[in-house]
């Protein structure tokens, strides 16, 4: 993994960066262990932020929005499924995705629906760069394109949308 992380970024979008990534592993982890939401946040917080992923720190992350995002989209989970699949290609479904694009468009989805006070487009940008960071091949378009779709449906009356994007 490159990381887009590691760049040098300005400190806050940095740590919402490193927040998103963790809210991702957290969701994915819960997804295979069957935790609790509450226990994968505590166990995140007392043993992953001091542990460095690919030489990337999450002690510097945003725990509000860490929190929020593992929180928000675990007992939002069946609503954020529901809006995955209707906005599925032909030929996709649920059963098909992979676990991690699922915590992927979880995370996306709630933050773009919960997270009024994040621009849509920041919020898109990143969730597809992320994914770019796990996959090499179709996934960040697969994302940017679900994204999309839910983005017009989710922020249409939201003046912090800048809904007029072109897409990637």
């Amino acid at each position: 993994m490159t990381f887009a992380l590691a760049m040098n970024q300005t400190e806050s979008p940095k740590k919402r960066s490193l927040s998103r990534l963790a809210a991702v592993q957290a969701l994915y982890q819960q997804h295979f262990t069957g935790m609790l939401p509450s226990d994968v946040v505590e166990q995140f917080s007392r043993h992953n932020f001091s542990t460095p992923i690919e030489e990337i720190s999450l002690e510097q992350l945003d725990r509000e929005l860490f929190n929020d995002l593992v929180m928000g989209a675990s007992a939002r989970v069946t609503d954020l499924d529901k809006m995955i699949e209707s906005n599925l290609a032909e030929g996709w479904s649920m059963q098909r995705m992979d676990p991690i694009l699922l915590a992927i468009l979880r995370c996306a989805i709630y933050e773009m629906w919960c997270r009024t006070d994040i621009p849509v487009k920041a919020s898109i940008d990143e969730y597809v760069t992320l994914t770019a960071d796990f996959y090499a091949s179709n996934e960040p378009k697969f994302i940017n394109g679900v994204l999309h779709k839910l983005a017009v449906i989710l922020r249409s009356g939201d003046q912090n949308s800048s809904l007029n994007l072109a897409k990637s």
